[in-house]
Order: structure tokens, then sequence, then C-alpha cells
């Protein structure tokens, strides 16, 4: 399943969304537990008001039709309490009538209906058989009471029919009752296994939720810090790559213009400065940037130490040995460069002029010139210097055997001189 979507979703949209599915999932769930509890509910309250409170009304009748039959029989044998057992036996009829309205008020099944309308019907030929008792016994005619006590009498058969039709009525309700309860057992057990699917199928889409979300996030962190690490590590080639419009991306994508900037700008100029190539001008991105600055200062105080070098270079092809470079204008290291070459030029030039003024000596015929023992001079200069040196005492001993010699000759021409002088006076 392509979940880009995600990935391109704030991570504060996307956690928020994640709240929100887990939210409407336990709200799904919610509305179905309560669904199926106002269903219980409702079968609870169907069976007590329509079936427990009818088949409550009709035992209260049935009471009282065995009340009524009590007060019959008191009636019949017992004169002189023959009005109060009448407002009984009124008061029982009104009971059960009343008992029978109310039952008539809940909501029936048809045949429930059916069997209440058979005991009212049957009830109403029982009031209308034991009138007739009531009025034979009040006209003292007992053997018309008598025949309708009988087994197979008026009273007793309408009186069965009537408890028949009760117990049918009853029967029904209960029997309904049952099937109702059965069915809400039935969805009882239907609600639980609803509500622990449900809950299962939350629970499983909350855990995709949270993974998906976790991968979402965590997946680019590792890419992240595994950038930042390459980083640290001064591999700069390596690039995040997240393809993806959260912050994470944006990050990633920094990340990656910021290795890349960093190589191009920064490594680049290194490298090039490393080769001796000082000709890139870096610009700051603005006032608050920390990285060209610097970069661009190297750059600047390497040229100029180049400028100094040259100038001294050029000052030492040129003869002019009294230039020296200004190395005020540099710091540290780079002072130290200039100020070396400075301290160079002065162990060079000293020997070489004290050189140039004993070969200006020699030049006049003056060998007895010699290189000046506080001129400190080390390596070849020695050797240098020595050898000026040698050549002015071989120059100066060789001159004097040359007048040595040269006197020698002045005498000897003299004495030959004398001689001829000395010939030539006694020939004449």
């Amino acid at each position: 399943m392509d979940m880009c979507f995600i990935d391109d979703m704030k991570i504060g949209r996307k956690l928020l969304s994640g709240f929100l599915v887990v939210v409407l999932i336990l709200a799904v769930v919610a509305v179905i537990g309560y669904m199926n509890l106002q269903t219980v509910a409702g079968n609870q309250d169907d069976l007590y008001r329509n079936h427990m409170q009818p088949a409550e009304n009709l035992a209260k009748s049935n009471a009282a039709l065995e009340k009524m039959r009590g007060d019959l029989y008191r009636y019949v044998y017992f004169p002189s309490d023959r009005p109060a057992t009448k407002a009984s036996y009124d008061a029982q009829i009104a009971l059960i009538n009343d008992q029978m309205d109310e039952c008539s008020k809940s909501n029936l099944q048809a045949d429930e209906k059916e069997n209440l309308a058979k005991f009212r019907d049957s009830f109403a030929l029982m009031q209308a058989s034991y009138a007739q008792i009531m009025k034979d016994a009040d006209a003292n005619n007992m053997k018309a009471v008598e025949a309708g006590f009988a087994a197979n009498g008026d009273a007793v058969r309408v009186w069965s029919a009537t408890l028949e039709k009760m117990d049918q009525a009853r029967d029904t309700l209960f029997s309904t009752a049952a099937d109702l309860d059965k069915n809400t057992d039935e969805s009882v057990a239907g609600s639980g296994m609803v509500m622990i699917i449900a809950t299962l199928a939350g629970i499983i889409i909350s855990i995709a939720i949270a993974l998906s979300l976790s991968r979402s996030i965590t997946d680019p962190i590792e890419r992240i810090k595994q950038g930042i690490k390459d980083i640290h590590q001064g591999r700069f080639l390596n690039r995040v790559s997240m393809n993806r419009k959260d912050e994470m991306g944006e990050i990633g994508d920094t990340l990656d213009k910021f290795a890349a900037d960093f190589q191009k700008y920064i490594l680049g100029t290194m490298v090039m400065i490393a080769d001796g190539d000082f000709s890139r001008n870096l610009k700051p991105r603005d006032d608050k940037d920390e990285m060209v600055p610097p970069v661009k200062k190297v750059i600047e105080t390497l040229r100029a130490v180049n400028e100094e070098s040259n100038k001294l270079s050029r000052a030492a092809v040129e003869g002019k040995l009294s230039v020296r470079g200004n190395a005020d204008q540099f710091k540290g290291g780079y002072w130290e460069i200039i100020a070396g070459l400075n301290k160079t030029m002065e162990n060079v030039i000293l020997p070489l002029n004290e050189a140039m003024r004993v070969s200006e000596q020699y030049a006049n015929g003056d060998f007895t010139a010699r290189f000046n023992d506080k001129i400190k001079v080390n390596g070849d200069f020695k050797k240098f210097r020595d050898e000026m040196n040698e050549i002015g005492e071989k120059v100066s001993k060789s001159l004097v055997i040359i007048n040595q010699q040269v006197g020698d000759l002045a005498a000897s021409a003299e004495e030959a001189n004398a001689s001829v002088e000395e010939v030539s006076a006694g020939s004449a």
C-alpha cells in the first residue's frame, strides 16, 4: 500500500490524524456497544412491559377469580354476610376489569390479544352465571343454586372455561416472553461477539496506524542520523535523499544541500588552495554566515603571503637585496613565513655583502682583506668564507714570492750592469 501521503504530512498533523483515527475507532466501538446495549435494554423493556407486566395482571386477575368463587359460596350459604360479601365480590370484578384494561395497554402479540379477548368473553359469561346464582339464592331457590354448583352445572362449567382461557392467555405470554428472553440472550451473545470483533479490529487498526506513523517518523530520523554521522566522518558524497514533504523531508533536504554546498565551496576551495590555486572568490550568504568568511580570509591571507613572497623573489632576481617583506600585516604562522623569508634574506645578503667587500679589495690588489669574523655564517657559507680567505692568503703568499723573485732578478741585473761597465772602462 502506498503510504506516501503519510510521509508528506506534517508531523503534528500526522500525529493528530493518528490520534483522531484511534479516537474514531473507539467511538465506533462505543457506538456499537451502546446500540447493542440499547437493543438488549429494549428487549428487556419489552419483556417486562409487554409480557411480564401483563402476566402479573393475569396473576392478579386469577387470584381475584378465586376470591370471586369464594365470595359466591359465602354469599349463598351465609345470608347474613351478603351485603359485605357482595361488596367484596364487586371489588374483585372491578379489580379484574382494571387488570384487563391495564393488560390491554401493553404491546401484545396478535395471539396474546386474541386469548385475552377470549378470557374477557368467558369472564363475562362467568359473571352472568354467578349473578344468576346470587339471584336464585336471594329468591331462596336452593334447587337452582345446587344445580348451578353441580359438577356439570353452569357455574362450574363457565368457571372452568374462564380459568382455561386465563391459563391460555398466561401461557401465551410466558411463551412469547421465553422467546423474547431467548432472543435477548442471543442478542447479548451476538453483541458480545460484535464488541469483541470490533475491539480486536480497533486494536489491529490502531497498531497498524501506530506502526505506520512510527516508521514514517523513525525511518527518516535514522537516515538523517546516518547522514550527520557521514558528515562527521568527512563523507560528503553521501546524501539522505528523502522524497517527502514533512519536517523530516525538509531537514533531509537541508542536510543534503549543506553537504553539497560544503563539498563544492568549502572542500572544493580547500582542494584548490592545496593545489596552490587562490582564485576562488567566496561570498558570505549573510552577515551571520560563520563558515564562508574564515575560508575567504584564508584565501586572502594566502594571496597576500604569495604576493609578499613573489615581491621578495622578484627583488632578489633584480638584485635589490635591501627589499624586505611586510611581515607585520600577518599573524601567527603567516607572519612567521614572511619573517622567515626576511631572515633568510638577511642571512644570505650579509655574507654576500661581506664577500663583495672582500672581492672589491682583491680587485684593488689588496689581498690582505679577510672575511669579517664577527659575521656568523653556517653551512655552505662557511666554505664560501674559508675559500674567500684562502684566495687572499694564497695570492698574498704568491705575491711575496713574486716580489722576492723580482728583487733577486733586479739585484742580478744590477751586478751584471756593473760588470759590463767595468769591462768597458778597462778596454778604454
